[in-house]
């Protein structure tokens, strides 16, 4: 029996703590957009999110990521387009749990190469 792991069989275009495989990543703002996104209750809601150069992945942007880049770079997201900055996997509580999550690192070094998180890979074959 083939092993298979689920995060594989259902890729999404937004970031998850798993993509970055334990490797932090350097991406450049292309873009802010809000985006209206279903909640667990059914509900909507809109929320920030990033786009990158050179990926088409996106990052759903949290409260503390949020403060973390207007820290970083101004409050205006329209000045964030074309920064960059570093993200990792970090351990993280969430309500009674423990949960990896991305986490904004701070600025990147200018002269370091951008390492982009893996790109979606929506090959299906499967004909259902």
């Amino acid at each position: 029996m083939k092993r298979m792991n689920i995060n594989d069989m259902y890729p999404s275009r937004y970031l998850k703590a798993s993509d970055l495989k334990g490797q932090p990543a350097t991406l450049t703002i292309a873009g802010v957009e809000m985006v209206l996104m279903e909640q667990n209750d059914g509900s909507s809601k809109e929320k920030p999110v990033l786009s990158f150069r050179g990926t088409e992945r996106q990052m759903v942007l949290n409260v503390t990521n949020a403060r973390m880049l207007a820290e970083l770079f101004g409050p205006e997201t329209d000045s964030w387009v074309g920064q960059q900055f570093v993200i990792a996997s970090q351990r993280v509580s969430f309500g009674n749990r423990i949960v990896d999550a991305i986490r904004v690192m701070g600025k990147a070094d200018r002269k370091a190469q951008p390492v982009a998180p893996p790109p979606i890979d929506d090959d299906d074959d499967i004909p259902f």
